[in-house]
């Protein structure tokens, strides 16, 4: 009954259902050369050309600080070498600048020329004997015929050298005296010689000054005629007195007649 049993229950078994199929086989292991990689290992492979300086393997950990400090280091020296390339460049400026503030500055060989003969001038005229009493008139104040005739002769010089130099002298007021009337002041240097003393007590800066140096602006020139008739007309007065009112007044024509080419050239 019991083999029965079983054989029945086996039967039944099979009769109420079929054997359940086997279990598939496992796959085979993937060779090395065929492994498909996990999902982080793709990644890491595909953000491999961002990452910043080298792999986060522990491994290669102290290589990555290494070449981390390395490239710092190359970029301060490069930074640096910078520096110290624009500090020199500044510093050769102003070497360079300060080398072209102490070369002398180049004068015109026609303007030192120049300057001596207005030197040798003055040093000559140091030697002439003069009374300064024709105040704003510049008629040479000579006292005697010797230091007319030496005026005369610097003054000629003087045109001599400027015209060594390279200047062309248009117009001197000295040749009015020295060559086209030189008999005349000749003929008054005793008139002006004794009334000098009055001309200068009375006359002049005290009376008709003071004496402004002409800039060439309409003021000047013509606070310039101003004191050139106040020194004719207080002069004129100084002659006649002591020179007698024929001579006096010829010797104030004189003084008149140079005024008018002064005035010219004002």
């Amino acid at each position: 009954m019991q083999c029965s049993a079983n054989a029945t229950h086996w039967k039944i078994g099979r009769t109420s259902s079929s054997p359940p199929p086997p279990p598939p086989p496992p796959p085979p292991p993937p060779s090395p050369s065929s492994a498909v990689p996990t999902a982080p290992y793709f990644i890491l492979v595909y953000h491999w050309p961002v990452l910043p300086d080298c792999c986060c393997h522990r491994s290669s950990k102290q290589y990555c600080t290494t070449h981390k400090v390395v490239k710092r280091e190359r970029a301060f020296e490069l930074a640096y070498i910078e520096a110290n390339f624009e500090t020199e460049q500044r510093e050769q400026e102003r070497l360079r600048r300060t080398e072209l503030l102490k070369q002398p500055i180049e004068e015109d060989p026609e303007d030192i020329c120049k300057e001596r003969c207005n030197k040798n001038l003055r040093e000559g005229l140091d030697m002439v004997k003069a009374h300064l009493g024709f105040g704003s008139i510049s008629v040479p104040p000579v006292i005697d015929e010797f230091d007319l005739l030496l005026y005369c002769r610097l003054d000629m010089e003087h045109d001599r050298c400027l015209r060594k130099c390279g200047f062309t002298v248009q117009f001197n007021m000295r040749d009015f005296v020295c060559k086209k009337n030189y008999e005349k002041m000749r003929s008054f240097l005793s008139c002006y010689t004794n009334a000098s003393p009055r001309m200068k007590r009375e006359c002049g800066g005290t009376r008709c000054g003071p004496y402004i140096t002409s800039e060439g602006n309409f003021f000047d020139y013509a606070n310039r005629c101003r004191t050139l008739s106040c020194d004719l007309n207080c002069i004129q007065k100084a002659l006649v007195r002591d020179c007698g009112l024929s001579h006096g007044s010829r010797a104030t024509n004189f003084l008149i007649s140079y005024v008018r080419e002064q005035v010219k050239i004002l």
